[in-house]
């Protein structure tokens, strides 16, 4: 493979590509931009820019050239984001001259590199410039590419804008009720490559806030020190304990000397909680949050944190959220927009009035915060990627270049970098030398932005992004069930302790996009909670009939757990003015065994009548399901007998009376 190499004077207004055969067809040459050195040039400087060309034919291209293309300087944001989701933009215009360079086998790599003066490349002024590279055969294109270079040739023409980098670290709630991984996802991802591991490495290298998530700290506590996976038939051992243990130990040290909050447990959906009035999670997600994330840390956090990635939430979830304990609220700026005719970027903090009072509250940027996503897997895409994180931050300075503003970015939650990906996305947030590094906290107290912005929307499209009524039922039904079985003991724990937090996990925002996954989650969990609940239950015959008026009704209740339960037996009656019973108190069935008893009733009337049987935990929880039985009184049916017996007798006397008057009547005639 010959290489092909080009170097630039800076005295020369041209750069470097190659041509390829005049059957050649577009794109027949792949070109990579790898290297912009400085990434942030000023006036007088020499760029270079560096990269590889690929054929990506099996025929040899020869007598090729290139050309640099180059566009005026772009100052408008929402333009510099159009430019890149096309893959030729019009503002890239050929400049200088056309030179002849190398060949390129079939298949084969060649590499360039190219110096060029700032002061003659960018003579326009400060801006974003893009800068291209195309491959000639003679007039026909036949490969391009291009990057973006911010370029302020004096450095002190504008005020830094402040900038807080959010750096959320959260997993897929995917453990069960009893503790037990569904699969290795969230192991594996601390490793090598994997999400966690990434996230964790630009982290702790570039100043950012940790916004750690509870479920996850207590996820790598519990597996350091081993943990099971969902197997097929049974549950197997897990096999990266020694890198989860690794990867904790790391996390802890690098917070330790950072800014960090903690999030909602499992980084809850709180408005499908507050829309369907599952308080008791509500408040159980956010009171819990801060307690565990600073117990796993073992050191004390800056709070907790409601954020949302890009599902808006209203004032009312706002108010009530902060009332039960999260001083801190991170949403996307497209939640409350500034008002139309702002024509700049403003700080990202604003007050919210919400029913529980005045809320400060940031809002991410979400153009920046959306580069995250962007694809960063090789040497282009990491420099691509860099150049226009820089870029858009200039953008941003230039707008109002004499006003300091404070601007919040966050990635997605569950976002999957790679490591170039995370760690460029952090480090292009904070490397311009138009950009100061602020906490969070820091920020807050001293700069709440005045920018008139619009209120909440309150759309329908916002609540189907939420999680569904069903899914909200289903978890406040495993609430239920849970809140049975714990109060049948005198000992804690005979109910794992992670059936509480699992329940929690089914309200996490990580299911929004996964429906189906969400129901069978906490389906799973209610399956067994309703398998145990079933271990204490009422055994009685379908119907009773009482000696008398009053007497005794039969029941027994069955108790399969391992431990003692303490129920309580209550009976009413349909009508209730027709069935009497005495109260029973408390009582205990001990462990695998059962507890007769005789209910003293008493029935009025000559009917059967419902009686319903249910039993209370101590805590005054219905426990189970109710059972019906049919009860009546042999009293009444005795009377009826008796009564029916006189009337025939009667019927007997008068009948034959009758007789006996005829006869007589006859005699006299």
């Amino acid at each position: 493979m010959k290489k092909v190499f080009i170097a630039i004077s800076a005295s020369l207004f041209l750069l470097t590509f190659l041509s390829t055969p005049s059957n050649a067809a577009p794109n027949t040459v792949e070109v990579s931009i790898e290297i912009v050195d400085p990434f942030t040039p000023i006036a007088g400087e020499t760029i270079r820019f560096a990269g590889t060309l690929r054929n990506k034919t099996s025929a040899s291209l020869s007598n090729l050239s290139l050309q640099l293309l180059l566009s005026d300087p772009i100052t408008s944001r929402s333009t510099l984001n159009q430019i890149f989701s096309q893959s030729n933009p019009a503002e890239l215009i050929p400049r200088g001259q056309i030179y002849q360079t190398g060949n390129l086998t079939p298949g084969g790599l060649g590499s360039f590199s190219i110096g060029i003066n700032s002061a003659q490349l960018f003579s326009k002024g400060p801006g974003a410039y893009l800068i291209g590279f195309q491959v000639l055969n003679n007039s026909e294109v036949i490969g391009s590419s291009f990057t973006v270079v911010p370029y302020l040739p004096d450095r002190t023409s504008v005020k830094p804008i402040g900038m807080t980098i959010f750096w959320p670290v959260s997993a897929p709630p995917l453990r069960d009720g009893n503790g037990v991984l569904l699969d290795e996802t969230i192991p594996n991802s601390m490793t090598g490559n994997g999400r966690l591991r990434n996230i964790l490495n630009a982290g702790r290298s570039n100043s950012v806030t940790w916004l750690l998530d509870p479920n996850l700290l207590d996820l790598a506590e519990k597996a350091s020190k081993g943990y099971l996976v969902k197997g097929a038939k049974e549950n197997i051992n897990g096999v990266f304990q020694n890198e989860v243990s690794t990867w904790f130990n790391e996390l802890r040290t690098a917070v330790a000397s950072s800014e960090r909050f903690s999030l909602t447990y499992a980084n809850a959906d709180l408005a499908a909680m507050n829309r369907n009035k599952a308080t008791s999670a509500f408040e159980q997600t956010i009171t819990i949050a801060r307690v565990l994330t600073e117990n796993k840390l073992g050191f004390t956090t800056g709070g907790t944190v409601l954020l949302q990635d890009e599902f808006p939430v209203n004032k009312d979830v706002i108010g009530k959220a902060n009332s039960f304990g999260t001083n801190v609220v991170v949403l996307p700026d497209t939640a409350l927009p500034p008002v139309a005719g702002t024509n700049y970027t403003p700080s990202g903090t604003t007050t919210v009035v919400t029913p529980n009072g005045r809320v400060k509250v940031f809002l991410t940027d979400s153009l920046l915060s959306n580069l995250a996503l962007n694809t960063v897997e090789n040497a282009s895409q990491t420099s691509l990627q860099r150049q226009r994180i820089l870029s858009d931050t200039l953008l941003i300075a230039l707008q109002l270049p004499n006003s300091e503003r404070n601007i919040f970015v966050s990635p997605p939650t569950y976002w999957e970098p790679s490591n170039e990906g995370a760690f460029v996305f952090a480090e292009g947030l904070i490397r311009a030398p138009w950009v100061i590094r602020n906490e969070a906290w820091q920020v807050l107290l001293k700069d709440v932005s005045t920018v008139q912005r619009d209120d909440f929307l309150d759309t329908e499209k916002a609540r189907n992004e939420e999680l569904s009524n069903d899914q909200m039922s289903r978890l406040k039904r495993g609430q239920s069930l849970l809140a049975q079985l714990t109060g049948l003991f005198q000992q804690p724990g005979v109910i794992n302790e992670e059936f509480a937090t699992a329940i929690l996990r089914s309200g996490s925002q990580y299911w929004q996009n996964s429906p189906s996954q969400a129901r069978d989650f906490i389906n799973d969990i209610n399956k067994t909670l309703q398998t145990s609940r079933d271990n204490v239950r009422i055994l009685a015959g379908n119907s009773v009939v009482l000696p008398s008026d009053e007497g005794p009704i039969p029941i027994t209740i069955a108790n399969d757990f391992s431990e003692p339960v303490i129920v309580k037996l209550t009976a009413t009656g349909n009508p209730k003015f027709r069935f009497k019973t005495k109260e029973l108190e408390p009582i205990t069935v001990e462990a695998n065994s059962k507890q007769s008893l005789s209910l003293i009733s008493s029935v009025s009337g000559t009917s059967a009548i419902d009686v319903t049987l249910q039993l209370y935990t101590r805590d005054g929880f219905k426990y189970g399901d109710p059972k019906i039985i049919s009860v009546r009184s042999a009293a009444y049916s005795t009377v009826a007998t008796y009564v029916t017996g006189f009337a025939f007798l009667a019927l007997i006397l008068l009948s034959g009376l009758s007789i006996f008057r005829r006869i007589r009547n006859r005699n006299k005639n």
